[in-house]
């Protein structure tokens, strides 16, 4: 059987070579950029999200290295914009200015618009031309989303007050919610076509909530022994020092879950986290976190020595069809440059401890990923 096809159509080859020529953005970070889906950084046509704890752990900096790739690109039309999507934070723009990549012409090429609820982002995305832009950031995007859960929470409790006890239901709460969730995932498929209509990229933002837990030393050292401790927060070593009973672990959660439906719309899912670092001798590796059974004179002799600080920290979860079952979450960190705040790659300098080129800063605490519930 012969099947006749247009000569205009094209092949898988030609599909294949098209989106390997399609524009791809570096975010500065070796590690990052190789972990996301095609492993060359923030390609055009995709859309991705960025979640953060509060305070600093590089996420301007981060989207900052990624808009000035963009705006550089000889790839891309230099007529072009950057669309920024702004709700309520707002945007630290001397960081960008700050940067050794910034020059002064891309100001004009850098579109900034506000909303301040999810309607009005759904008037903005439907009644705007995207084909004069090249990136499209939308910053607080899962924030809008908490906001309105919130406020659903409000008026089930207002109207529990005004309604007998006895005529109450699980839809009154379950039908707005899951009206909400539908709204969320029509948006991020309305952004997912846009990326792909006007080979763009899009990055959505949000903030995880934290959670506290502690979490007693025995059971972080499965050989201590079994006897009766006392219940105050640290005991006395054989070393005559204090160590602490309790470490406090910190859980973030996304607002949108990483195993949730909407998330199976994004191409990747990054992270960001403050986590501690260290190298325990001068010549000696590189580690991440807390060895929750190392004595806390240790750390602190680690502290006074400068061979430990807080650094930036990421996780990348692979989504929808780009989700490898072998190895879906990959992990790392970087650094900041506390004058110019530009992304400092780890890979590629040989001394990653040195005494001025960390910001950032936290309690001896530790973190966990988990998923919203």
């Amino acid at each position: 059987m012969v099947i006749n096809s247009d000569q205009n159509s094209l092949s898988i080859r030609d599909v294949i070579n098209l989106r390997h020529q399609l524009p791809r953005y570096s975010c500065g970070i070796k590690k990052l950029n190789a972990s996301l889906y095609e492993g060359c950084g923030f390609r055009s046509g995709l859309i991705y999200d960025l979640n953060c704890v509060p305070g600093n752990v590089g996420k301007w900096e981060l989207i900052f290295r990624i808009i000035l790739e963009c705006l550089q690109s000889e790839t891309s039309s230099a007529t072009k914009k950057v669309l920024v999507v702004q709700t309520f934070d707002q945007i630290p723009w001397f960081k960008l200015r700050k940067s050794s990549h910034f020059h002064e012409r891309f100001v004009n090429h850098i579109q900034v618009v506000q909303v301040q609820t999810l309607s009005q982002l759904i008037v903005f995305l439907q009644n705007s031309d995207f084909s004069k832009f090249k990136m499209v950031l939308i910053d607080g995007f899962q924030d809008l989303y908490r906001m309105n859960r919130i406020e659903i929470q409000k008026q089930i409790n207002r109207n529990r007050k005004r309604r007998r006890k006895s005529t109450l239901t699980n839809n009154m709460y379950t039908r707005p919610i899951q009206k909400l969730y539908r709204v969320m995932e029509d948006i991020v498929v309305t952004l997912a076509s846009i990326a792909s209509k006007y080979q763009l990229v899009i990055i959505t933002t949000g903030k995880c909530d934290v959670f506290n837990q502690r979490i007693r030393q025995e059971e972080l050292n499965t050989e201590s022994n079994s006897e009766e401790r006392s219940d105050t927060d640290s005991s006395t070593s054989s070393d005559g020092q204090r160590t602490p009973e309790f470490f406090i672990q910190r859980i973030l959660v996304p607002a949108v879950s990483l195993q949730d439906h909407v998330s199976e719309l994004y191409t990747n899912r990054i992270i960001l986290y403050n986590d501690w670092i260290r190298q325990v001798s001068p010549d000696g590796p590189v580690t991440t976190g807390l060895d929750k059974t190392t004595s806390i004179k240790k750390y602190i002799e680690l502290l006074n020595g400068g061979r430990m600080k807080s650094a930036p920290h990421f996780l990348i979860a692979s989504c929808g069809p780009c989700k490898s079952a072998n190895q879906r979450f990959t992990e790392g960190w970087f650094k900041i440059d506390a004058v110019t705040f530009d992304i400092i790659d780890v890979d590629n300098v040989e001394n990653v401890l040195p005494s001025t080129s960390i910001i950032g800063h936290q309690p001896l605490e530790t973190d966990e990923i988990a998923d919203s519930q």
